[in-house]
């Protein structure tokens, strides 16, 4: 049994730790049936509310409801393209392997899981 004020937040890089991060968030549903790319990244959604209009929020059905490891493979492909926007500038160097995965458990739009692209920083 999951605790309903179950909240997860993991910046990391690499497939392992997003990977873990993935499971974490669907050990609170089994499926994902929706979802939306936005500026803030990639959103996950385990049904959606009957006074939503999808076209308008942006959200859209998945091509079938996806288990944690299609999910996984699905937001690792996106995440392999997604925008991190400028690079930044400091004393060392920069990946495009850095991820940050969200869940919060309860929320209203049916969201559990918000994906989005960071860049990994090497400082000297």
């Amino acid at each position: 049994m999951v605790p309903s004020n179950f909240q997860l937040v993991v910046e990391s890089r690499g497939r392992e730790h997003f990977n873990a991060a993935m499971k974490m968030c669907f050990d609170d549903h089994s499926s994902a049936s929706h979802y939306r790319i936005d500026k803030d990244g990639l959103h996950l959604f385990w049904g959606t509310s009957s006074y939503s209009n999808t076209k308008e929020d942006g959200v859209m059905p998945l091509p079938y409801e996806m288990t944690v490891s299609a999910a996984t493979e699905f937001a690792w492909g996106w995440l392999q393209t997604a925008d991190r926007g400028s690079e930044p500038d400091h004393d060392g160097s920069n990946s495009k392997d850095g991820f940050r995965v969200e869940h919060k458990s309860g929320r209203w739009s049916y969201e559990f899981v918000r994906v989005s692209a960071r860049w990994s920083e090497y400082h000297k």
